[in-house]
């Protein structure tokens, strides 16, 4: 890849990000990233983990404290949550924009599963048909920016030839006949690709 000093900066803090995914999906959002820049795509991590408090506050933005007591009168919310979300609004602490921004209180980002990821020169459908080869989801069209990790898959093993045959030697140990024959072709013929 051939890159600007700006867009070096970017993809490594894009990287960095990725490594906020929970262990088991860091694997499927770095290939994602380096897939999408691989192909020319550029995309910037606008952020992936965030506090449970970073959520309530989110989801405060663009509500009203009745707005919360129905929520709360209908089950919608616990009291607990409903005491988090009036502390924001009596603080009158909210981002610049009052627009709504999250429709949950129980994000896949508080648990390291999604992260929002906005492309540079290249549109949300590219981006996504990338992230689909790698279990990726983009399950939320009003919020275009969500990405989910889910569904992703845990990273894929690749053995080695000398891995392989070590294991072929110990299952051939512990089988009988016939599967003890068909395992001893098969470690033939790895054999036969040295």
């Amino acid at each position: 890849m051939n890159l600007t000093a700006s867009e070096h900066l970017m993809y490594a803090e894009n990287r960095d990000k990725f490594l906020e995914l929970c262990h088991d999906k860091q694997w499927a959002g770095l290939s994602w990233h380096e897939a999408c820049w691989q192909r020319g795509l550029k995309m910037k991590v606008m952020e992936v983990g965030r506090t449970q408090d970073r959520q309530v506050k989110l989801f405060a933005q663009g509500r009203d404290k009745q707005e919360f007591e129905n929520l709360l009168r209908y089950g919608l919310i616990t009291r607990p949550q409903y005491e988090d979300l009036c502390v924001f609004i009596e603080a009158d602490v909210s981002l610049p924009s009052e627009e709504r921004v999250t429709w949950t209180l129980n994000s896949f980002h508080t648990k390291g599963l999604a992260a929002d990821v906005k492309p540079i020169n290249c549109s949300f459908a590219e981006i996504s048909a990338v992230a689909s080869e790698f279990g990726i989801t983009h399950p939320l069209p009003r919020d275009q920016w969500h990405f989910e990790f889910d569904k992703a898959k845990g990273k894929p093993l690749s053995l080695s030839l000398g891995a392989r045959l070590d294991r072929l030697k110990r299952a051939v140990a512990r089988a009988v006949e016939p599967l003890k024959g068909q395992l001893q072709r098969q470690r033939d013929r790895l054999l036969n690709r040295q």
